[in-house]
């Protein structure tokens, strides 16, 4: 029993190494191999399974390799010992170092290549994310395209991450009308879902005001016009090549491409960008635990918060309508 207790404290820190002292060596490779190899291979496919809606398939065997040391720990514990095949000090700590590399290794490289997570501080981006939404974001997709979300490195301070909807490109020439977007001289098709309320989250209050669907090249969201700010013009400004303008989709509550540099406006260079969030896998509003209706919310397509479902008929016929994407591309500059 007291090689099973040293196996298992042996695989709490490196995978698989309490099997090989145990004199499992063919255990102990199928569970660094589990360990260093499931991650990356089940985070490589979140974002396509979440588009196709089968994020919970995945996430429960990400979380499962994730939990590859403890539960290499367990079975450690459980099998048979055969001393006759336990490997000499040297080899096992070499093992040791090696499993222990490797996992951090495996981590590391699904966090800089593949996904990372990604906690939302503030409302800028309601209705589309709340406060306290925790993210997946394809790392993988660090290119700028217009009507999607992004993660990047905020120009005025890099060692903070922002989260925006990307707008304009390089080229492009942008300004507000009445509070809406318009590129290169074409406006953003928009449909009216109607009035309506979220609580602010970060603070005490709500925000309320108009809610919208824009749509924009192949990408349709919400977006929410302050009732209590004047819809007013602002701009233009011309997108630098090689950098994106972003805007908040809470339009007249968001730090954003407009305001940045002393309210001059300015963009997003292309070596910011962390990449693209794809879905929600925890929604934790404050003082209301876990919000479950959150989980597994694809950031691809349109969703209604709970706060907002009074406006499901509208917001159905909005999508219903949803304009051809030749009727929602802006015009070369």
């Amino acid at each position: 029993m007291t090689r099973r207790v040293v196996a298992f404290f042996l695989s709490l820190f490196a995978v698989g190494v309490g099997q090989l002292f145990l004199g499992r060596p063919r255990r102990a490779l199928g569970w660094l191999a589990f360990g260093v190899l499931g991650a990356p291979i089940i985070a490589s496919v979140v974002p396509a399974a979440s588009r196709a809606g089968l994020f919970f398939v995945v996430f429960v065997p990400l979380v499962v390799t994730m939990l590859a040391r403890p539960l290499s720990a367990v079975d450690a514990i459980a099998i048979e010992s055969n001393p006759e095949r336990s490997p000499g000090g040297l080899v096992l700590g070499a093992a040791f170092i090696v499993s222990l590399g490797l996992l951090v290794g495996s981590a590391l490289g699904v966090r800089i290549f593949l996904l990372e997570a990604f906690k939302v501080p503030a409302g800028s981006m309601m209705p589309t994310l709340l406060v306290d939404d925790h993210l997946f974001v394809d790392k993988r997709s660090k290119g700028f395209h217009r009507g999607r979300l992004s993660v990047f490195q905020f120009p005025e301070n890099p060692s903070q991450d922002f989260v925006k909807r990307v707008i304009a490109v390089g080229g492009d020439r942008l300004e507000m009308r009445h509070g809406h977007p318009w590129i290169n001289g074409w406006e953003v098709p928009h449909c009216d879902v109607g009035h309506g309320s979220l609580p602010k989250g970060d603070e005490p209050g709500t925000w309320e005001g108009e809610v919208f669907v824009e749509f924009l090249e192949d990408e349709a969201y919400l977006t929410l016009s302050d009732a209590s700010v004047p819809a007013v013009d602002e701009g233009p400004w011309t997108v630098p090549a090689g950098q994106a303008f972003v805007l908040g989709d809470n339009r007249d509550n968001s730090y954003d491409s407009r305001r940045w540099f002393n309210n001059a406006g300015g963009g997003v260079p292309a070596d910011h960008a962390h990449g693209e969030p794809v879905v929600i896998w925890m929604s934790t509003p404050r003082g209301e635990g876990l919000d479950w209706s959150r989980f597994g919310q694809v950031l691809t397509k349109p969703t209604l918060p709970r706060g907002l479902s009074a406006l499901r008929p509208a917001f159905d016929r909005c999508l219903a309508s949803r304009p051809p994407t030749s009727a929602t591309t802006p015009p070369a500059p």
